[in-house]
């Protein structure tokens, strides 16, 4: 008991340093002005913070794609996850094991479709654009 009281301790004094230390930086806005310098020497960050920088219909759909990528990512986790349990609960039954196994390579699968598909349109876009 005493060694949770310790623990839940240094945790709330962690987490309140990680809270205070980006406020007082924000506060002292001279150390950043070197930061800022070198910076805007750079030509992308200064097209990505000047007032004229447009969304054209590229970054929208690089967004969407990204959006989706994301998305099949997170389908791909819960697939590998829910296959892995099947096989850890499969408790000897060879039935269940091959849905598994079945499982984790149609999802292995897929993953490679779709960044094969991604890489694809990378490309082509790439292509396009010049």
């Amino acid at each position: 008991m005493k060694l949770i009281k310790y623990f839940l301790a240094i945790f709330v004094f962690s987490l309140s340093l990680a809270t205070v230390s980006p406020v007082l930086a924000a506060q002292d806005t001279t150390s950043l002005d070197g930061l800022n310098a070198t910076a805007n020497q750079v030509t992308a960050y200064k097209d990505q913070t000047s007032s004229n920088a447009r969304t054209t219909i590229l970054d929208r759909v690089g967004g969407i794609v990204g959006l989706i990528l994301s998305f099949i990512g997170i389908i791909f986790l819960v697939l590998t996850v829910y296959a892995g349990f099947l096989w850890m609960t499969a408790q000897g039954n060879s039935g269940q094991v091959e849905k598994a196994k079945d499982l984790l390579i149609n999802a292995i699968i897929g993953l490679v479709i779709v960044t094969a598909a991604y890489s694809i349109t990378i490309f082509v876009g790439n292509q396009l654009v010049k």
